[in-house]
């Protein structure tokens, strides 16, 4: 089993044999992070688009750096079903699964990575228990969104903060929340972890909205369209002359 250091090691020792293509380290780097991100909980969901538009790669350029990345021993992949489901990847992290190119050009690695064929993978850089604490995607909105007392922690915390908002907005802010998680191809989350990252978004970005600054200003905006107050008259304050 390798470390995620010894696996950068590996990847840059390859690089001295054969070098890799700007879109193959790209790719690797990105996966290699989701994958670190995911505590190596295999495979990823990565979905294309997102890849590319976080790497800057175009589609035809990705789909030829992972094929190369495969041949090379370094990564596996399932491809995706159009408008269901993503490709998933794995980093291949057996020693003698990986196979460095020579001078005359790639050798194909002879060995399929498989995370079901080896119980221990889970174990190479976090605990295994810690994988008792993954949730589907689903499960974690579905607790999220139905933890009241949570919320209202929220609520009270941004309250004391000088900030107001109620439970229909926090519920409105969760489920862009997890349209994002999902957009970004998390299919499973540690659930502490994900309290956390929402309430960091909530605070860092969400409430800074252009949207949510539209919402707290209503009521200050109709404020300043009062109407100009004019005084009673009547026929006799024309009398007297200009």
């Amino acid at each position: 089993m390798m470390t995620y250091i010894e696996l950068l090691n590996r990847f840059w020792h390859a690089n001295k044999t054969e070098r890799f293509s700007i879109g193959e380290r790209e790719l690797y780097y990105y996966l290699s992070n989701e994958c670190n991100k995911n505590y190596w909980y295999m495979p990823v969901s990565c979905p294309t688009s997102v890849i590319c538009t976080v790497t800057g790669l175009n589609k035809q350029t990705l789909m030829r750096a992972r094929d190369n990345l495969k041949k090379r021993g370094l990564i596996d992949y399932t491809e995706g079903i159009q408008n269901s489901k993503a490709p998933t990847y794995i980093i291949i992290m057996d020693k003698d699964e990986f196979v460095t190119a020579n001078v005359t050009g790639c050798i194909t690695a002879t060995k399929t990575a498989s995370v079901t064929s080896n119980k221990d993978k889970d174990n190479i850089i976090t605990d295994k228990s810690r994988l008792n604490d993954f949730l589907s995607i689903d499960e974690l909105e579905r607790k999220l969104t139905e933890d009241t007392v949570w919320q209202n922690h929220i609520l009270s915390y941004l309250s004391n903060s000088g900030t107001t908002i109620d439970v229909s907005i926090l519920q409105k802010f969760l489920q862009d929340f997890f349209s994002y998680l999902r957009i970004c191809g998390y299919d499973r989350r540690e659930e502490k972890e994900c309290r956390s990252h929402f309430f960091n978004k909530l605070t860092k970005e969400y409430l800074n909205s252009q949207k949510h600054k539209r919402y707290d200003n209503k009521q200050s905006n109709n404020d300043k369209r009062r109407g100009i107050e004019v005084k009673d008259v009547t026929p006799r304050d024309y009398y007297t002359s200009f």
